[in-house]
């Protein structure tokens, strides 16, 4: 038996995309979450395809927010919609539970599809929620018979420091705090295993990754959709994988559908990702300059007579940027950000004019190297972050994060590094500026 767990973000989108790969993986059970409909308008759109497929289904909606819904083909018996005592977030102005749990008998397993609530942040009213509502989930799988017991979704927790890519950047967050792992480590202590970090207990393994900054392509992500299974069918384990593939390609969800095979394994035991990420790219430049801890770059140049003082000529400048940078670099979908680097960086030594007050771009450490002829860097670089946010809109470049954002306390050993006359991987030469953009951590 095959079953899978996969936070689709809005069904009705997913829709082309969800049935392809009901047909390719054929699982037997699916957990959906997120599904962000009523239950009739999750039937008018899903029941006659999924009957054509052998699928039975149990939707809990409620309209355009949360909804999960189980899908079997090996039976869907004793049906229940939430939690028994859930939990409402009376502090939102909710007289009901939200839609997040869906509970049903399938292939003798009992399996309930879970999206726990996001907990917003540790001061936030829905964190108090989240953690009310996982101690009802845990009373629910205590109360029936954990050994054959299935949770499956997404818990919006990372289960420890290795299931996020730099968990520096979480301080202060939900999904790593004690006692959301506190309150999931109660769940697993009535019985229920984590299957996936069973089977690959070191692998770097992410079910989520953010729709912004190009998370995904630099498989920037975070586990936070588990199978947990009580000792039956965790004894059962043929195999146990994240299908990246389906995280590919046009309008995906930003989650990973999970997958856990039982008793036999169709496609092998493949895993922990599948396929998976793209080994990381080394340095093709060996020039001393370049800040070797900050991992591959990317090198061109900005001649003078390419100085631009209208954004007219800063739009031209920067298409034949991102044309050679397409030739140069081979990652097309990198380029949007190699372009505001470039920006930012032409905006430190004076290349660029556009005008604006300077914003203050928060996080960066106090210890900047001085940059030759440019003055504050703070400044500078606060100028360049507005400058290249407003050269994309101009010129129609999906810039898909603020250049500012890029540099933080996390960098500041690397900055503090960088040579007399650097910055930020600038090198400034007599005649030409050699820009250096980091493409990966």
């Amino acid at each position: 038996m095959r079953l899978a767990t996969w936070n689709v973000n809005s069904a009705k989108s997913r829709l082309p995309r969800l049935l392809p790969w009901l047909d390719e993986r054929a699982p037997d059970v699916v957990c959906l979450q997120e599904t962000k409909l009523s239950d009739d308008d999750f039937a008018a759109s899903f029941d006659e395809a999924l009957a054509e497929r052998g699928y039975a289904s149990a939707h809990h909606g409620q309209g355009r927010w949360n909804g999960v819904a189980l899908l079997s083909r090996v039976g869907l018996d004793d049906v229940v919609r939430g939690l028994p005592d859930e939990p409402v977030f009376t502090e939102g102005g909710l007289a009901e539970p939200d839609a997040r749990a869906v509970t049903a008998t399938c292939g003798g397993l009992r399996v309930t599809s879970v999206y726990v609530p996001n907990g917003r942040s540790p001061e936030d009213p829905h964190y108090a929620y989240k953690l009310r509502w996982l101690a009802a989930l845990r009373d629910q799988v205590a109360a029936g018979d954990p050994d054959s017991t299935v949770v499956a979704g997404d818990v919006n927790i990372a289960p420890t420091d290795d299931d996020v890519w730099d968990r520096s950047l979480f301080d202060g967050a939900t999904h790593v705090t004690p006692d959301e792992r506190a309150a999931l480590a109660a769940l697993l202590g009535t019985g229920l295993r984590d299957v996936l970090r069973e089977r690959w207990p070191d692998e770097r393994v992410f079910s989520y990754w953010d729709y912004r900054a190009g998370r995904f392509h630099q498989d920037q992500g975070m586990r936070i959709d588990l199978v947990l299974a009580g000792s039956g069918p965790a004894d059962r384990r043929a195999a146990v994988w994240v299908d990246r593939k389906a995280r590919k390609g046009k309008s995906p969800s930003d989650h990973a559908p999970v997958v856990l095979d039982l008793d036999e394994a169709p496609d092998g035991d493949v895993g922990p990702v599948v396929p998976p990420p793209s080994a990381r790219r080394r340095s093709a430049v060996g020039d001393s300059h370049s800040p070797p801890a900050w991992g591959p770059v990317v090198w061109f140049e900005l001649q003078p007579s390419e100085q631009a003082d209208s954004p007219s000529g800063v739009h031209r400048s920067l298409r034949g940027m991102t044309r050679m940078m397409r030739t140069t670099t081979n990652h097309p979908r990198r380029i949007s950000r190699t372009v505001g680097a470039a920006v930012a960086a032409a905006a430190l030594v004076g290349l660029t004019a556009c005008g604006g007050e300077t914003p203050q771009v928060p996080n960066l450490p106090d210890n900047l190297p001085q940059v030759p002829g440019v003055g504050d860097p703070r400044q500078a670089f606060g100028d360049a972050h507005q400058k290249a946010l407003g050269l994309a809109a101009l010129g129609g470049i999906g810039l898909e994060q603020g250049v500012g954002d890029k540099v933080n306390a996390h960098h500041a050993d690397a900055l503090a590094g960088l040579e007399p006359g650097a910055f930020l991987g600038v090198e400034v030469v007599p005649g030409v500026l050699v820009l250096v953009h980091r493409v990966r951590p």
